[in-house]
This record gives C-alpha cells, structure tokens and sequence, in this order.
C-alpha cells in the first residue's frame, strides 16, 4: 500500500529535516535493535524511528505498530497517512497512554494535550503550532482536533492484539502492550456469542437444531449456561450435550444431563476458570490469533509451578500448529519433570515440535537427551571392594526399569528425524534410514551393557514407524 506523505518525506529534504524535529519521526532511523516478528505471521517493514530507539513498522493490510526500545508495542494506525498525523497533531503522544480514561471527553482530552504539550512548546519556542501546518500541508495531510487524534490512537491501539501482537525473534517472547487501557478478557469475548445463543433459546426454542449442530455454537451455548444456570434449561441443555463435545476440556455430557447439577445460588465467575478453556472455546469457534495471543501470554507467564498449563500450552500450540511456541512450552513442561520416563517423553514431543518448526539440530538435540535418561546406567565405584560392588549391584536392581511408552515415543521420533535428514543427505529413506538413525542416538556407556526389553528391543533402539 502507497503513501503519497511518506513519498514527500523520502525526497524532501525540508519535509524530511521537520518530521525529524521536532515532530521525532526519523527516517534514518528505521533500524530496530532486535529482530522481531508479528505473531500472526503478517509481513512488516520498518520505515522511520525516534530518538529513543523506538521504530515504525508498516504491516501487510497498511497498519502502523511502534516497537519501542524497551520491549513494548501497539498498533498506532490504520495507514502511514494516518500515523503521519496523529505523530504530527500528537507530538506527545507517548504521554497520552495510560491516564486518559476511554470514555473522556472531548474537553478532558484536550486539556492533557495542551498540558502534556506545554513543557517542550517551551522550550521549542513559538514556532511549534507553525511548523506543524507547514509539514502537514507539505506532506498533504489534514489537521486534526487534538481530542480527534487520541480518540483514533486509543482506538488503534485496543486493537493490537490479537493480529498484531509483536514477538522477539530470537525467543519468541510477547512484547507488552504499549499502553496501560483497559480491554476485555478473553472468556468474555469468547463466551459473548454463547451468550446471544442461550438468550436466543430462552425466547425462542426453535434456535435449538442450529444451535446443535454447529459445534462451536453448541460449547459456546454450554460454557454459557455453566455460568448463567437455570433450571429452566436442562431440557435443550441435555439435548445439546447428546449432540457431543468434541475434545473441550474439561466439560463433560454428564454435567447438564443428571437433574439438579446446575448449582443454586451465585453461580462460579468465569474470570477463575482455567484459562485453557477459553482458549480452546476460541479455537473451535475459528479464532485462531486470538487464541494464539491468549496462549504466549500464558506460556510468557508460566512459572516452575505450572506444569499442568505448560502441558496444556503445548497441546494447543500444537493444534493450530504453532509448533515454535509448542517448543517453548514443551521445553519447560521437560524440565519440570523429576521421573526420567517421563521427562524423557516429553522432550520426545519436544523434538517433535522442533523438527516440524525446521530445527532438526535442536531436535536432534533433545533426542540424545531423552535417550541418555533412558540408556545410561552409572558406573560401579572403582575400587570399593566386594560389599561396596554387592550394594552397587543391589541399588542398581531396583531401578525403575524405563517405561516402554516412553522408549516407543522416543525411538519414533529418533525414525522420523532420521527420515528428515536422509532426505536433506539425498538418501533413501525407506532404504537406509537406520543407517542415519545410527548418528541420532548416544553410543551406550560402555559398562552399562545393553538392556533388554520384553519385546526384544534393546533400549533406545528404532522401534520403526510409528
């Protein structure tokens, strides 16, 4: 998409040096520090900055998001025209985030821009409202009530995410929102068409057939009445539990179908529900960047003690085959667990993740690791006699012997990897895909002999395809 005003700003020079100061927006300084991508996957480019190290980036569709030097971005406007002048009409716009209420106005709005304006009008001189004419009429752009201008900017700014939520790079970490307005929470926008629904069946049965045989709509209806419970509605609730839940966790049939289960009295607060099952609501209704959104900010939020939601943010990541953050979790969720069967099948998921993501290295990387939990043996203490070697052999028998489920899980994936890079090596992978195999898998430490499995396998070897 074209911009005739920044077409002015990249060949003149008058225009050019005015946008830069006093109005901060630098053609010259359209590098960002770090590499950085929108989550949706949308194209950007950047096209100007500021002194503080923030920059301007236009995405595909003509929206502008700033990134700021410190980690945090928002979508400013809806074209580089727009921007132009809110930038312009707001040079202090960075003040004007998170303190105005959204419902202020006009008169409030105006009167924080002049006060928020008023220091560097000062120390600009009397020139300031002057040089802003000329560079609004030099780039074709209008001028605008200030009041106007915030009202835009704060609009375009609740919008950020879900479709332009910014992500570090390097480690696919959120950036945090750009400003401090409130927004609304993720079960509320995905229990509103559930809602409308159940309202719908309450006034008019007949909704009930379209309702029930549109999955989304029939969970949305369901999710909905968890929360608004009448008694009233058992009859069209069962029938819709009949018709299926699919895999919404962790509702079951049996919740609208026994008489006298909708609870009496307050009703439970969606807010203190798991947030997995709003974002798996999203999902089934085709909201995929929202759920996504949802989801890295979970994963950028988890902690040691989260390991049931890390299991849960794989899953998902998996499902909409986000399979970079599926990593991430998967990752964290591995390094939780104390068992060496089970970490070792997560970091099997883990490797599977990384290698639909194009990273075979790591991939092959978390393999080794989840073979060496289930392979190595340590060695008997050198030198400790008869009793120390007895006791050694004792505490050794008592091992917990690997689970086959992880062995399987792993040597699947050590399989398909191979299979990956027999055909990056030109190989033959129904030929000689074991031959690459071989390379995947730690040698077994040379006194842990080769142990044995009921199914003749030894341990960490092929189990061929899954």
């Amino acid at each position: 998409m074209t911009s005739r005003a920044l077409d002015v700003l990249r060949t003149s020079p008058e225009a050019a040096e005015l946008a830069a100061y006093p109005f901060n927006v630098d053609l010259g300084r359209a590098d960002h520090l770090e590499a950085v991508h929108l989550a949706s996957g949308t194209p950007m480019a950047p096209w100007a900055g500021d002194d503080t190290g923030g920059t301007y980036f236009h995405c595909a569709g003509g929206g502008v998001l700033y990134a700021s030097s410190d980690g945090a971005a928002g979508l400013i406007a809806d074209s580089i025209d727009e921007a132009l002048e809110t930038l312009i009409g707001l040079h202090c716009w960075h003040d004007l985030l998170h303190h105005l209420p959204p419902d202020a106005d006009d008169a409030t709005l105006t009167a924080a821009v002049t006060e928020a304006e008023e220091d560097f009008a000062e120390y600009y001189g009397a020139g300031l409202d002057a040089d802003r004419r000329r560079l609004l009429g030099l780039l074709g752009l209008r001028e605008q009530a200030p009041a106007a201008l915030v009202r835009r900017l704060h609009d375009a700014l609740l919008r950020t995410e879900p479709d332009f939520l910014l992500l570090n790079s390097a480690e696919g970490l959120a950036h945090a929102l750009l400003d401090g307005l409130p927004r609304r929470p993720l079960w509320e926008s995905v229990l509103a068409p559930g809602r409308s629904d159940l309202a719908a069946l309450r006034s008019d049965p007949g909704v009930l057939a379209a309702v029930a045989a549109d999955p989304a709509r029939r969970a949305g209806v369901l999710w909905a009445a968890r929360y608004d419970p009448r008694a009233d509605d058992l009859p069209a609730l069962r029938d819709l539990a009949a018709a299926g839940f699919g895999a919404d966790p962790p509702l079951s049939a049996a919740a609208f179908t026994e008489p006298g289960v909708l609870p009496d009295g307050v009703p439970p607060d969606p807010a203190d529900a798991n947030p997995l099952i709003w974002t798996a609501l999203a999902l089934r209704q085709g909201r995929t960047e929202l759920a996504r959104a949802a989801l890295i900010r979970l994963l950028d939020d988890a902690g040691p003690r989260d390991a049931a939601l890390l299991d849960g943010l794989a899953a998902q990541f998996g499902r909409i085959g986000d399979h970079r953050q599926a990593a991430r979790a998967r990752h964290l969720f591995a390094a939780l667990q104390d068992d060496p069967s089970e970490r070792a099948a997560a970091l099997a998921d883990l490797a599977a993740h990384r290698r639909r993501a194009g990273d075979p290295e790591e991939a092959g990387r978390a393999l080794r690791q989840a073979a060496a939990l289930l392979t190595h043996a340590p060695s008997a203490p050198p030198g400790g006699g008869a009793s120390a070697n007895a006791l050694f052999v004792l505490e050794q028998s008592h091992r917990p012997r690997p689970d086959p489920g992880a062995l399987r899980a792993v040597a699947d994936q050590c399989f398909r990897l191979a299979e990956v890079r027999a055909a990056a090596a030109g190989v033959d992978p129904t030929g000689d895909v074991y031959a690459v195999l071989a390379g995947t898998l730690p040698a077994a430490p040379a006194d842990a002999g080769t142990e044995r499995h009921s199914d003749g396998e030894a341990a960490g070897a092929p189990a061929g395809p899954g």
